[in-house]
């Protein structure tokens, strides 16, 4: 999934490449946060109360709105017991987020997850791109006509 995902973004610039894989990463790693904190029994208030970030943060990152930086990332690992890590791919060499080791009292499937991040990076794209041209449109509109 992760080639589709390079080929189908790989006609945007690097900046937007950035993000909506930056966004992938996060949804990957929040569907795990998500999985623990219900083995947990730990709701997002109680997790933002434990993180000391106001529960909107959360929220807002949660929903994909808002990134996390590395402190609340390490935070989350603390409060949640889980071990993120970095790996370098020695085929590629590119760096990619390994799975959260995670102790699972059932198995989530990873198909259907995938799926649905597949879709989701879609309609991120989607919206990304309509953006772009938008303001594209805005600028060529903006800009003096030739006599």
């Amino acid at each position: 999934m992760k080639q589709e995902f390079r080929e189908f973004i790989s006609g945007f610039n690097d900046e937007i490449v950035d993000e909506v894989s930056a966004f992938g990463i996060q949804l990957q790693f929040i569907e795990d946060v998500k999985d623990r904190m219900r083995i947990l029994g730990i709701n997002q208030k109680e997790l933002s109360e434990k993180m000391a970030v106001h529960p909107s943060f959360l929220s807002n990152v949660f929903n994909g709105n808002k990134l996390l930086n590395l402190k609340h990332i390490a935070k989350i690992e603390r409060i949640l017991n889980i071990d993120i890590s970095l790996a370098l791919n020695s085929e590629s060499d590119q760096a990619i987020l390994s799975p959260c080791e995670v102790e699972y009292e059932y198995s989530p499937c990873a198909l259907e997850a995938g799926e649905i991040l597949k879709k989701q990076l879609k309609d991120e794209i989607t919206k990304l791109t309509e953006s772009i041209v938008e303001i594209k449109k805005e600028t060529s509109d903006s800009k003096p006509k030739a006599a």
